[in-house]
């Protein structure tokens, strides 16, 4: 048999158990969230918190994982060693979810989530990770694959609840019950997640160089003959026009630095130690485009909408509608079903 041949075939049986594990972290992330949010709130009742302890308590799991997730990131683009991130972060979830069951005090709980929060920030590497991975026709597959995962795992999440609310039990000098059960359940489940991670992930290579120069090639390309003030301000043409130094006025061209005669910031690559500043600036302005701009403000609205409701549901029904723990499972597992046939 070729070489090549089965060269190609180790890799793609590699890809594929990546690919599965990858879909695992995310189905877990979803139960996690879903199975905690339904008695975190009589969780914190049974431990004499203030009703805004419930607000600072999901808070702090978003906050470390928003913290924790470029620093994720940026080590894995650096070293790309993403399966020893995942490894670590595994680590952080497992002791996080491990003091949520013990929970002895509402601060124990604050803590639970703040340390479970820095093991969810691996999620930046992982989007990274199949960024440098998969080709630019099969990337969206790809996250569609790892979101609908996730989508799943807050659909499925509630139903556990259903079960775990049977528990009354003690491990050692801890005792197991319906508000504990979450934490022990998915410490074990992070810790078989662990163990996938370390005999089925695999630090896949990135594509070929020419794979990449392919892909980074402007979708349209625009000839020094053009008027430049026709340029548009979005980034996706690639402007070579350099004004003639006799006509240019020196306070709005200079030779060393991006031309700001155009729209669109281009860098001379005879000033090799100012290229990288230009590539920053050209990285950065990249943010601020209009359709990103809304797109990013239309994100951040509908999920501060729907985490703000998440955190009043279960204080507001239990207040006027006398639902318990179960009442609550149910309902999230009906909204989860709700939102999968919205999104199809």
């Amino acid at each position: 048999m070729d070489p090549q041949a089965v060269t190609d075939n180790v890799l793609q049986r590699k890809r594929k158990l990546t690919y599965v594990v990858i879909g695992f972290i995310f189905l877990l992330s979803g139960i996690e969230y879903a199975v905690v949010l339904p008695t975190i709130w009589m969780y914190l009742q049974e431990l004499d918190a203030q009703p805004f302890f419930l607000g600072l308590v999901l808070s702090a799991f978003s906050l470390t994982e928003l913290l924790a997730g470029p620093l994720f990131g940026y080590w894995s683009d650096r070293t790309g060693q993403t399966k020893f991130v995942i490894l670590l972060s595994n680590c952080f979830e497992i002791a996080g979810n491990f003091i949520y069951f013990v929970g002895i005090s509402k601060w124990l709980l604050l803590s639970s989530r703040l340390v479970a929060g820095i093991g969810a920030g691996a999620g930046a590497s992982i989007f990274g990770y199949l960024t440098r991975t998969s080709s630019s026709q099969d990337r969206v597959t790809v996250f569609a694959m790892a979101m609908s995962c996730r989508q799943v795992g807050l659909l499925i999440g509630p139903a556990f609840n259903v079960f775990l609310r049977y528990c009354n039990f003690n491990i050692g000098p801890f005792h197991v019950n319906k508000f504990s059960a979450p934490g022990i359940f998915m410490c074990a489940l992070w810790t078989l997640m662990q163990l996938m991670v370390l005999f089925m992930f695999y630090d896949l290579p990135m594509k070929p160089p020419e794979v990449l120069e392919k892909e980074n090639e402007p979708l349209l390309k625009q000839t020094e003959n053009l008027n430049p003030e026709l340029t548009p301000s979005y980034g996706t043409i690639n402007n070579t026009y350099k004004p003639s130094t006799e006509d240019a006025d020196p306070t709005e061209y200079s030779s060393n630095t991006c031309s700001p005669t155009s729209q669109i910031i281009t860098c001379n690559p005879e000033h090799g130690a100012q290229d990288g500043n230009c590539n920053n600036i050209q990285n950065a302005t990249g943010f601020v485009r209009e359709e990103i701009v809304t797109l990013l403000a239309a994100q951040f609205v509908t999920l501060f909408n729907q985490t703000a409701l998440e955190t009043l549901v279960t204080p507001l029904a239990q207040k006027y509608l006398g639902f318990q723990d179960l009442q609550n499972s149910l309902l999230y597992f009906l909204c989860g079903i709700e939102v999968c046939i919205v999104k199809k």
